[in-house]
């Protein structure tokens, strides 16, 4: 289940803003592909399950959006929806998809951190950071993680989506605005 490998690496970049900005995690926003093949359930379910390692994430919400895909195809450039009934055929011509549009994206666009800051902060950031540390340490979690991402994407998103990068390369700068709670 990947699912359980995207929750991690979400809340992983949601985790250091949090301790970086000293607040707690409110929501994340994240957009997927109808060609993602993320299944929102079981995403859902991993992440209510995994926010707990961490008071910053603890009471975070997963908020999702489904992109639909959108194709152009081979023959004519037709914009289309590829559909399975059709053998994701173009509607107009019956040419088949030359490229994909959008409907692949895996991206975070928006983390809400608590206005106030969190009570205990350098005792907590500073267990905090020891525990991702270790858990960080060539753990075979975080070589999934990074399989997962390169695997998922295959290099090839522009958009900044989480398996686009790769976590370790690009950190969470790219991933939406930062928002805080007032």
């Amino acid at each position: 289940m990947h699912e359980t490998t995207i929750a991690g690496s979400i809340l992983k970049i949601v985790r250091a803003r949090a301790i970086e900005s000293k607040r707690r995690a409110i929501s994340v926003s994240v957009r997927y592909g109808e060609f993602r093949n993320v299944d929102p359930e079981s995403l859902a379910f991993a992440f209510a399950a995994l926010r707990q390692e961490s008071p910053r994430t603890a009471c975070c919400e997963l908020k999702l959006t489904e992109v639909k895909a959108l194709a152009l195809c081979k023959r004519a450039e037709h914009e289309y929806r590829p559909r399975l009934e059709k053998m994701y055929r173009c509607d107009t011509c019956g040419g088949p998809i030359g490229e994909i549009a959008c409907g692949e994206e895996l991206d975070i666009t928006e983390i809400v951190l608590a206005a106030q800051p969190a009570l205990d902060d350098e005792n907590e950031s500073a267990t905090e950071h020891e525990s991702a540390t270790e858990r960080e340490s060539a753990t075979e979690r975080d070589v999934m993680v990074d399989e997962c991402a390169s695997e998922l994407d295959g290099g090839k998103s522009e958009r900044g989506g989480l398996a686009a990068a790769g976590i370790k390369s690009r950190g969470d700068t790219a991933f939406g605005e930062e928002k805080r709670n007032a």
